[in-house]
Parts: structure tokens; C-alpha cells; sequence
């Protein structure tokens, strides 16, 4: 009995493991195409209206120009990193530890490149915004 639930729980856990995975990858994916798209729209636009950008800005603007030629490399790194870990992690308190630092970290990213671009397009909504 015991051998044919765990013949059967094998490939769901293999599964779930792929499923979670994926969802992360989709996360890093998520982000660098908001570095490849979205940055140079919103550089070009401060850029136009002459308004400094905050050090987070620039640092974002910096990655999207330093890391967009190797971003598919990056990502295929990541993704094979995180499935490999993933796998090997046999106690499932560590697989969790590590899913979920590996889920807020693309997350992170994500809100830290939003929130560091808004800043300076909200000054120039306001510039625009006053008579």
C-alpha cells in the first residue's frame, strides 16, 4: 500500500515542484521585460522634460542598459538555478524557505523598478499640473 502512494505522490510532487518554478520564472520574465519595454519608454520621457532622476531611477535605467543584452541569459540562469535547488531541497520547511525567497525576490524587483520610475514622472505630472 504504502509503495503505490508514493509511486503515486512522486509525479505530483514533481509537478507542484514545476508549477511553482515556472510561476517564478514567469516572475523574472515579468521584470526583465518591464526593463526591456517599459524603462526606455519612461527615460525617454525624463529625459524630455529635463528632470533629474533619483538615484533609484538611475539604477534601474543603468540595469535595463547593462542587463537587457544578457536578460535571456540571466533569466535561463536564474530559472535552471531555482529548479535545481528546488528539486534537491528533500525537507519541505527548507523547500518553502527557499520558494518563497525565490518568489519575493523578482517581486521586489518588480516594485522597486515601478516605484523608482514614479517618483520622477510624478514630478513632471506635477510641473505640468500647475497654471
Amino acid at each position: 500500500m504504502s509503495t503505490a502512494s508514493s509511486l503515486s505522490a512522486a509525479p505530483n510532487r514533481q509537478l507542484s515542484l514545476a508549477l511553482g518554478a515556472a510561476a517564478r520564472a514567469a516572475l523574472w520574465i515579468a521584470w526583465l521585460l518591464t526593463l526591456l519595454f517599459w524603462v526606455p519608454r519612461v527615460e525617454r520621457v525624463i529625459r524630455l522634460y529635463n528632470v533629474k532622476m533619483p538615484s533609484s531611477a538611475e539604477l534601474v535605467v543603468a540595469l535595463s542598459h547593462g542587463l537587457v543584452p544578457f536578460g535571456l541569459f540571466v533569466a535561463l540562469a536564474f530559472i535552471a538555478l531555482d529548479g535545481s535547488i528546488t528539486y534537491r531541497l528533500r525537507r519541505a520547511g527548507t523547500r518553502s524557505l527557499w520558494s518563497g525567497l525565490m518568489t519575493f525576490a523578482p517581486v521586489a524587483a518588480i516594485i522597486f523598478t515601478t516605484v523608482a520610475l514614479s517618483q520622477p514622472l510624478l514630478l513632471i505630472l506635477e510641473a505640468l499640473s500647475k497654471p
